[in-house]
């Protein structure tokens, strides 16, 4: 063998050498930046003869993690903690019982010796850390929102769980607000502040008004008659917001929203095109005053807003007249020709709906000798009452196969 061909067998060897010190190297390294940092042994559990590993917890003040969230979700859906921190000089056999069911175990050994048990000696001669479940430590920020959560929130009829963002800031000290955080840019709806008062009371914000407040909370529709709230959208809100307790000693809380983000999207693709118009006409022979149809519109339990007359029922306008063009109705002005609307999509009950239209129409024709027409201004006929009885049901026919339900709140949202 050549003088070369061995030196490139001990180059090979000396690589490999190499190589094997460096990871060994690197292994003790890693292990001890562990066991540095979380006080965790890096034994291999496969390699010990032990059935049972104890960990030393002598040391428990010198190894403390801590976790802070700038943001967490809703206490309900979170998953249980498991706290670190309390430690036990004794924990009794009843104990051990209860965390391995060693029930019989334990009743052999009560029977059959009188001696100490060997848990008990060992819990005696040290201190052990256990983990203690569902404890929220003191100071921490989930002991701050579960002490307001405890505060009653009269406004719960505000909030819908599946359509709004719910957000809440609790300060650590009472603060003087001066100004709210600002966040109205991005989103198209205002939303909705409520304070808590140094008395422990929610009280909704009032623009101008001082408060020293020891919370506040913010409800933020996820959608509206613009837009969806989106993830960019809640990002930036959450900087601004994270910015604001910052300067004013507080913590942050956003509700779960993911998940809603997703449902709002798909439901919004199923109700895109469900919007339905229905409009008829009423023609009056001998024209009256708007004054006197004014009158008789509100003795009938009609709201009037600007010129527009709503029947409204539980809050909902079932439908509303106007004049010919639906602009508002003068009462200085000689009325010939008015003009019945409604957004059945917007109503609870659409069949329901049609026959109150129909019923206040007849009531109406009987006091001021007037005829009904349809939106095309043909005369409503039987046949034609007919034609129009079956669009309605056919429509109501449709929501109830795409499992579409009228008037529920996010169509009221997107469509109102």
């Amino acid at each position: 063998m050549s003088i070369f061909q061995l030196s490139i067998i001990f180059l090979v060897l000396a690589v490999v050498v190499v190589i094997l010190i460096y990871y060994i190297y690197d292994d003790l390294k890693y292990k001890k930046k562990i066991h540095s940092s979380f006080n965790l042994s890096t034994d291999d559990v496969l390699m010990n003869n032990e059935k049972i590993t104890i960990l030393d917890a002598d040391n428990d003040h010198e190894n403390k993690i801590i976790m802070q969230k700038d943001i967490f979700t809703n206490q309900d859906q979170r998953d249980s903690s498991l706290i670190f921190g309390e430690e036990l000089e004794n924990i009794n056999s009843k104990e051990f019982d209860i965390v391995h069911d060693n029930s019989n175990f334990d009743n052999n050994l009560n029977e059959n010796s009188q001696s100490t048990s060997p848990i008990k000696e060992l819990n005696e001669s040290r201190s052990t850390k256990i983990i203690k479940i569902n404890e929220t430590p003191i100071g921490s920020m989930e002991a701050f929102f579960e002490e307001l959560d405890q505060i009653v929130f009269p406004f719960h009829e505000k909030i819908n769980n599946q359509l709004d963002l719910v957000i809440d800031i609790y300060f650590e000290e009472t603060q003087k607000l001066k100004i709210l955080p600002q966040i109205n840019q991005y989103i198209s709806m205002q939303p909705e502040y409520f304070v808590l008062n140094k008395n422990l009371v929610w009280v909704p914000y009032s623009s101008g008004k001082k408060y020293e407040a020891k919370a506040l909370k913010l409800i933020i529709s996820l959608v509206d008659n613009e837009c969806i709230l989106n993830q960019d959208n809640i990002n930036f809100i959450y900087k601004e917001l994270h910015q604001y307790v910052i300067n004013n000693d507080g913590h942050l809380r956003f509700s779960d929203y993911k998940e809603n983000l997703i449902a709002i999207n798909n439901k919004c693709k199923m109700i895109k095109d469900i919007r339905f118009l229905f409009q008829i006409f009423i023609k009056i022979p001998a024209p009256i005053s708007g004054a006197k149809l004014h009158k008789y519109l509100i003795e009938n339990s009609f709201l009037e807003n600007n010129g527009i007359y709503y029947y409204n029922r539980e809050g909902i306008n079932l439908f509303q007249i106007s004049a010919e063009n639906d602009s508002p109705i003068n009462k200085k002005e000689q009325i010939y020709l008015i003009l019945i609307s409604s957004k059945l999509h917007l109503v609870n009950n659409i069949l329901d709906t049609f026959d109150k239209i129909f019923d206040f129409g007849e009531e109406f024709m009987r006091n001021f000798d007037a005829k009904m027409f349809t939106f095309e201004k043909k005369l409503i006929n039987q046949s034609e009452f007919d034609i129009l009885n079956n669009q309605v049901e056919k429509y109501q026919e449709f929501l109830n196969n795409q499992n579409i339900k009228s008037g529920e709140e996010i169509i009221q949202r997107i469509f109102k």
